[in-house]
């Protein structure tokens, strides 16, 4: 085992800096190697050793795999640790020892521009499907870093903003998923979120990474920053934060220095954060098992196969599948050029990419030459990556205005038309279409998945992680999306998606779990157990249709009556089956009986409520095929909230009034001015030297839009597009900290504190 006790202590706090933007530090002559850090949930994203920043153009290619809200929406564990396995197999390849995924915070609020990169509204679902993903990766030797942890539920403000949660919401809702990944997969690493959590970075946050991670989930590997997420890092340091990326920030490593020498606390954390590093460099480079030689074409089969699987058909009116014969017009800005990735940190340049177009083409299918002419006009459209990315959250959810004129067009011919959905986020929905086919983000073989799916090669039978509302107003903490202020205030505590909207069924489009098909099931003889202190339910599922086809077995639990407010349903358990035309089989799905439990907030700890329960099976969270009561033994404990905190949850709510009752006082808000080190670049637009400085960044920024527009025609062309994009929309929330601390020692600290204070300005009176 390596022992950080070869190195000096300067060398120890070098290790817990980045080399650079990539690498960590290494020391050959003591047998100490660097590995590199790389991006990827929808697929391995390696920069090039020289790249200085967050750059794609020069990234190895790869498969590019369907976005993490797809994966999620197959609801299929074992596709989606297959997946997790091959991208680990090209870290293997390409050299990268540590995939920077799955990003596992949850869905709050539809308009979230990274939503795209997260699997759920739901912790259970969320938590399941990322350690599928984490084992697949870390069969093959590759570790992973879990993140964002945690509560990092916008873009807007994100470098700096602070999430505000009760207690009982964190341990319930928003930790769960981290929890149960990090306990069943063993993550190697964690990413500590950029945001604060009730006023304390998360990087620097002890309750955090020592006592919730580390001491109750028994956490033994490396947490590590968000790149240039750590605004003080002996703070950091001794919050349990071991590694700070991306490094070679001089002055930090100076500081760490000498507080070591002088205060034996720092001294302590250097080595135990050292030897945490070094265990981690160990695992990723030694005894390693043999993964053979990656088949990229089997991987871009499987792409294909999970973009197929992952797609949701949201409505149908009869028209698909369509016939091989089908006489067909097809429109939209995807048809020929689809958009099958996300924008930001995590693109993948991949080893091909295909398109609808080229998909029709391939079958044979000659498309109409006018709407007039065909039976079923086929529109390819969704949300570009001007309204969709990294950095930035969108204002509302509409499809972009041309394409909905267009739409409008083509439903004023009379004819039936289908909407092929790319999207990464929910949108709204426009009347009079005969069917809509949600593709998501789906990879570089979204296209043939696209035609298989809709020429019925493939049976539709992705189901959503997410509530699909009317409209973004509909959202509980839609205000908080139009505001600037430095809080976002989780006053909805433990009633999150579906939780939520459970009481209020009239704004939902579409519930959580929905999903159709080109087949129907049907479900009987539901038969629930208690033993061995789990759960344990059977069903028969029968595919009565005429088709082969996949259902997603939801198991929901309606909670037994007891001291504490809670929602009136929780998923619990999951089964994809995949059933024959006429075939029946028998399901069974299970729980632990301490996952009933909810979190006591006077005890601090888990309490399982005796009582009756009951158990549903169904086919979306609005939909209940079956249902049993059981009793489940527990134990009774007095509420730890006032009347008027109770009665205010006893139905969902998200008033702020009702919050503070629960959370106690909220925070107010922090002055703007005058400026300093942390304040983000719109703020600079408050001072009139600031002005100055922010009109020549922002100039920079649009100019390398412009010039990349110009070749956006082109695979590499789009790429640098949609980077450039995403520096743009993520710019105006960085601040003078985080672009030194992301610069690779090209920005000095003491250089980004001197232009802060120039540009300073005084505080309002």
């Amino acid at each position: 085992m390596m022992n950080a006790n070869v190195l000096t202590q300067a060398q120890k706090v070098k290790l817990l800096q980045g080399r650079d933007m990539w690498y960590t530090n290494a020391f050959e002559k003591q047998g100490i190697f660097s590995i590199c850090l790389s991006d990827g949930p929808a697929g391995l994203c390696q920069k090039a050793a020289a790249a200085k920043g967050v750059t794609i153009a020069s990234a190895v290619h790869a498969t590019a795999f369907c976005v993490p809200v797809a994966m999620s929406c197959s609801w299929d564990r074992a596709l989606i640790e297959r997946v997790g396995e091959a991208i680990g197999k090209e870290c293997r390849h390409y050299g990268t020892q540590v995939l920077l995924a799955p990003g596992m915070n949850l869905k709050r609020n539809p308009l979230c521009g990274r939503n795209f990169e997260y699997y759920s509204e739901d912790p259970v679902q969320s938590g399941q499907i990322a350690t599928s993903f984490v084992r697949g990766v870390q069969s093959t030797g590759v570790g992973v870093s879990l993140k964002h942890f945690a509560l990092n539920g916008r873009e807007h403000n994100r470098f700096y903003g602070n999430s505000v949660a009760d207690e009982r919401a964190m341990r319930e809702v928003w930790l769960r998923g981290f929890e149960m990944a990090v306990k069943e997969a063993k993550p190697y690493t964690v990413m500590a979120a950029y945001n604060k959590v009730n006023g304390t970075h998360a990087a620097q946050s002890g309750a955090l990474l020592e006592d919730i991670l580390r001491r109750d989930w028994g956490f033994d590997g490396v947490v590590m920053s968000d790149w240039g997420g750590i605004a003080n890092r002996p703070a950091a340091l001794l919050a349990g934060c071991d590694l700070e990326m991306p490094g070679q920030v001089a002055a930090r490593q100076r500081q760490l220095r000498r507080l070591a020498r002088k205060d034996e606390s720092i001294a302590r954390a250097v080595d135990t954060s050292a030897q945490r590093v070094l265990t981690l460099v160990e695992r990723c480079t030694q005894n390693l098992p043999d993964v053979g030689k990656v088949d990229f074409a089997a991987h871009a089969a499987l792409a294909e196969q999970v973009a197929c699987r992952s797609a949701v058909l949201l409505q149908n009116h009869g028209v698909l599948p369509l016939g091989a014969q089908s006489n067909v017009f097809a429109a939209g800005p995807f048809f020929v050029q689809m958009r099958y990735q996300g924008a930001g940190s995590s693109q993948v340049n991949p080893t091909e990419v295909d398109s609808p177009a080229q998909a029709l083409e391939k079958r044979g299918i000659a498309c109409a030459k006018s709407p007039e002419a065909a039976d079923v006009i086929l529109y390819f459209g969704g949300l570009t990556d001007l309204e969709e990315c990294e950095g930035e959250d969108r204002a509302h959810m509409r499809l972009p205005e041309d394409q909905l004129a267009e739409l409008r067009v083509l439903l004023s011919h009379g004819k039936p038309v289908v909407l092929v959905l790319y999207s990464g986020c929910v949108v709204e929905i426009p009347e009079g279409l005969a069917a809509v086919l949600l593709m998501h983000l789906p990879g570089m073989r979204g296209g043939e998945a696209s035609a298989a799916l809709l020429f019925g090669e493939q049976n539709p039978s992705g189901r959503l992680s997410e509530t699909w509302l009317t409209d973004s107003e509909q959202s509980y903490c839609a205000a908080q999306f139009k505001s600037d202020s430095m809080h976002d205030v989780y006053a909805e505590s433990v009633y999150v998606g579906y939780r939520y909207y459970d009481a209020y069924p009239e704004r939902v489009r579409y519930p959580f779990g929905h999903g159709l098909s080109y087949t129907e099931f049907a479900y009987s003889d539901l038969e629930v157990q208690v033993a061995d202190g789990k759960v344990i339910a059977h069903v028969s599922v029968t595919n009565t249709g005429k088709r082969d086809g996949a259902e997603v077995v939801q198991l929901y639990v309606q909670n037994a009556p007891c001291e504490v407010f809670r929602p009136k349903k929780e998923l619990k358990a999951f089964a994809k089956v995949f059933l024959a035309a006429g075939q029946t089989q028998r399901v069974s799905l299970e729980f632990a009986c301490k996952d009933l439990s909810y979190w006591h907030i006077g005890k601090h700890d888990w309490v399982l409520p005796d009582g009756e329960y009951e158990i549903l099976i169904a086919k979306d969270a609005q939909h209940t095929e079956l249902a049993q009561a059981v009793h489940v033994d527990g134990a009774h404990a007095s509420c730890p909230y006032s009347q008027e905190v109770v009665q205010a949850y006893a139905t969902p709510a998200s008033d702020k009034a009702a919050f503070a009752a629960l959370y106690g006082e909220l925070p107010a808000e922090p002055d703007r001015l005058p400026l300093s080190v942390e304040s983000p670049f719109r703020d600079y637009r408050k001072t009139l030297l600031g002005r100055v400085l922010w009109k020549v960044i922002a100039c920079v920024l649009d100019g390398n839009v412009k010039k990349a527009r110009g070749k956006a025609h082109t695979k590499d062309g789009l790429l640098k597009l949609k980077n450039a994009y995403f520096i743009r929309c993520m710019m105006p929330g960085a601040s003078m900290r985080t672009v030194a601390s992301s610069s690779s020692g090209r920005l000095p600290m003491g250089a980004a504190r001197a232009v802060a204070f120039v540009c300073r300005g005084k505080k309002r009176g």
